[in-house]
């Protein structure tokens, strides 16, 4: 199984025709404060797996700092590798996982990792950095 994409966003709407709209992608936040909490953001995943990968699996992701340090833990999600469709022969299968990240925070700026987990098997990362604005001095 490999992780093909991984974006993160302010929203994700799945839209009636089995697509996604993918809105405000970013790879970076900034603040004036810290600690700080993001209220809500989304996370993207485009998922390959093989044929005998077929069916259910459980998914893990958690925070580290830029040290690889686990700070906290997201929902366990489960997620479906589907069958192929009768008419198309593939050797591989795919899906699109979108995951609701409530309430991150954290202590101060710097490099942060998702670390996504599939069945207890290290699937892949999604950095995001963290950044320190100075507020403008207007002394004069």
């Amino acid at each position: 199984m490999i992780l093909k994409n991984a974006l993160l966003a302010d929203h994700i709407v799945n839209l009636d025709n089995n697509k996604k709209a993918v809105l405000g992608v970013f790879n970076n936040i900034a603040s004036f404060e810290y600690p700080m909490i993001h209220a809500k953001m989304f996370m993207y995943l485009d998922i390959i797996g093989d044929i005998d990968e077929e069916g259910k699996h459980e998914m893990e992701i958690h925070l580290l700092d830029g040290d690889f340090k686990k700070l906290g833990d997201f929902n366990t999600n489960e997620f479906e590798l589907p069958k192929n469709l009768p008419e198309l022969i593939l050797p591989t299968l795919r899906t699109e996982v979108v995951v609701e990240l409530n309430g991150f925070g954290v202590e101060h700026p710097g490099l942060y990792v998702f670390r996504i987990l599939v069945d207890g098997n290290r699937l892949g990362e999604v950095p995001l950095t963290m950044i320190k604005l100075e507020r403008a001095n207007n002394n004069g």
